[in-house]
């Protein structure tokens, strides 16, 4: 068994003999993670036995001044996010989901509610268009297929149902 401890905030503690062993968040989901935010990050509650998002703050303390200059001291504080679980509180594996609800409650990026509404018409508006080009690249396919099969079809009633070549 082992003993690992999620001590804190983002920060792993072994418990002794019992082994050192943690759990990983798959790299495709971290990867996906960062992209949201560069300072976020997963680790697993031991205690609570479910995932957990942690985000990790950058900061500066002023410690005092020596010769009129500031000293400065810069330390990460983790703070908690949210614990992956479904409504029930089940456990859920790291997924989409959690991905979509990070990027809901990411309202604080925004100074006001219609700047985030209007990025998100514009990546709706970004959508509708790769979809069009996509569905008029599709139907230019079929077009130039069909034309070549009645294309054929034509020539060879044309020539006593047999083509040109033969």
């Amino acid at each position: 068994m082992v003993c690992a401890v999620f001590a804190g905030i983002g920060r792993w503690r072994n418990c002794g003999s019992l082994g050192n062993e943690r759990m990983e968040p798959d790299k495709r989901f971290i990867k996906e993670l960062k992209e949201v935010d560069g300072g976020l990050s997963a680790g697993w509650n031991f205690i609570k036995h479910r995932w957990q998002i942690i985000r990790d703050d950058r900061r500066v303390n002023c410690m005092g001044f020596v010769d009129g200059k500031p000293l400065l001291h810069t330390y990460d504080k983790p703070y908690f996010v949210f614990t992956v679980e479904n409504e029930d509180k089940s456990y859920r594996p790291l997924d989409q989901r959690v991905i979509d609800r990070l990027h809901e409650i990411d309202l604080y990026r925004y100074a006001r509610f219609s700047d985030f509404m209007k990025e998100v018409e514009g990546e709706e508006d970004d959508f509708k268009a790769k979809q069009s080009k996509r569905q008029s690249e599709y139907v230019e396919e079929l077009t130039k297929d069909n034309f070549r099969k009645i294309s054929d079809a034509i020539e060879a009633d044309s020539y006593g149902g047999y083509g040109r070549n033969r």
